[in-house]
């Protein structure tokens, strides 16, 4: 007799299939709920363990962590940049008409959630701006906007959210019309998530019955994202030959600045790296450093003491680059690697994850009790055939926002601003009283008046 395989034997043939692979990893207690699921429950729990590679969260991942005991490591090569009316008119130049061809595309990295600042929404809603209250996500697209309209082309931009903020991202940015960005130009793109384990077993965590403990995976996981989902093959089929990428809490960011532009252009290069000076050898910042003649960036927890402290015979620390997290990508360079973006190493950090035991009830962990895994978007920088490391000046184009009070914190980036104002004023012999606040505006930036390049309406 012919036996004929219905919906009932497929399912139950793939659940089975699903537990076994699951079974010789040692994650069967994922599927321990399973008879008390609706079938909705069962998919999503599904779908969740076959989007991982389970094996691959067993171990360390090779690769994750930099072995530099047998490296040879040097300071990189930079240039310095300086934001202001003597810079290299031929740069600008070069600049202004990549951008003019309609060459240029934005990523911004939006994932971020404004808990740490009291914020219940995206980080890039908090309000910054010291005079106008303009928000992270107004500030930074109305410094696109402002360089579309100047220079007559379209500039995409691509904001880069998480699980947690792609739907408020959008909502919040839809109410606001985009701040004036046409509708060709506006992207969003959510990351995918990766499971976290318990730091002692390496079991994957349950966050319900139905559920694992996800977490959003990195940086770098958007650049896989940007190819799975076809939308670096859209930009550069409409021209775009560059991605001018930054981290959403930097309003400072010089976004589509023609001069940085142009370094990147004159270089030739197809990664450029935008750092600052360290300013103590126990700054908690990652910093670029050529690994066997290869720039690229070694996060401060494996930096050994003796080479963060090394000085230069000008009393400088030696590897002074620290990453700002805006970067410039050819998008040829970014096509070409597109294969490995999926493979880029699981980075490790012990993180306090709730999750439910075996019985089902919930457990809030007093310590670190959990694995969590990243990519970073640093990770592909080693595959660049010629990365620029351009210095910018911290002043006038670094000020994150990443805690609610002290360093980094909202109000020490709003009198940073503030500083950065008064000193752009002074410089073209504009006095402003002490105490008086005030605030340039994007959208009313003269790109091309080398005598009003970085000034804006003053607020």
């Amino acid at each position: 007799m012919t036996h004929t395989m219905n919906q009932t034997d497929f399912g139950q043939t793939a659940t089975d299939q699903l537990r076994n692979r699951l079974a010789a990893a040692g994650q069967e207690h994922t599927l321990q709920f399973w008879d008390q699921l609706e079938p909705g429950e069962r998919a999503q729990l599904t779908a969740q363990l076959e989007s991982i590679d389970v094996n691959r969260l067993n171990c360390q991942d090779e690769g994750s962590e930099l072995d530099l005991d047998e490296a040879t490591l040097t300071a990189p090569d930079q240039i310095k940049w300086s934001a202001d009316s003597s810079e290299d008119e031929s740069l600008v130049k070069l600049g202004e008409q990549m951008m003019s061809r309609g060459e240029l595309g934005v990523l911004i990295a939006a994932g971020g959630q404004g808990t740490r600042l009291g914020l219940s929404q995206p980080k890039g809603c908090l309000p910054i701006g010291p005079v106008t209250g303009a928000s992270l996500f107004q500030i930074l697209i109305e410094k696109v906007v402002a360089a579309s309209r100047e220079f007559d082309c379209e500039i995409p931009v691509v904001m880069l959210c998480s699980p947690a903020t792609h739907r408020e991202t959008i909502e919040y940015l839809d109410a606001e019309n985009w701040f004036g960005l046409p509708e060709s130009c506006r992207h969003t793109l959510c990351q995918k998530t990766l499971p976290a384990v318990d730091r002692k077993t390496g079991r994957l965590l349950m966050e319900s019955p139905s559920s694992l403990c996800l977490s959003p995976n990195g940086h770098g996981g958007h650049l896989s994202e940007l190819v799975d989902c076809g939308l670096l093959e859209k930009l550069t089929d409409a021209g775009v030959t560059t991605l001018f990428y930054c981290q959403v809490d930097n309003p400072m960011a010089p976004l589509c600045e023609p001069g940085v532009i142009g370094e990147h252009l004159r270089n030739e290069a197809e990664l450029t790296v935008l750092v600052t000076p360290r300013t103590s050898p126990e700054e908690k910042v990652g910093t670029v450093i050529c690994v066997d003649g290869v720039p690229q960036v070694i996060e401060y927890t494996i930096i050994p003491e003796e080479l963060a402290a090394r000085r230069d015979a000008e009393g400088r620390l030696e590897f002074r680059a620290a990453n700002t997290g805006i970067h410039l990508f050819d998008t040829a360079f970014l096509q070409r690697e597109a294969n490995h973006f999926s493979s880029l190493p699981l980075h490790q950090a012990n993180k306090k994850v709730p999750h439910i035991d075996e019985q089902g009830a919930t457990v809030i962990p007093d310590e670190p009790n959990a694995i969590k895994f990243e990519r970073f978007i640093f990770d592909v920088f080693p595959r660049s055939r010629k990365t620029l490391v351009l210095e910018i000046d911290p002043l006038t184009g670094f000020a994150p926002v990443k805690n609610a009070d002290g360093a980094n914190s909202p109000s020490e980036v709003q009198g940073q601003i503030l500083q950065a104002n008064r000193a752009w004023l002074a410089s073209r012999g504009l006095r402003v009283d002490e105490g008086v606040p005030v605030e340039t505006v994007p959208m009313l930036t003269s790109f091309t008046d080398p005598e009003i390049r970085l000034g804006r309406r003053v607020a």
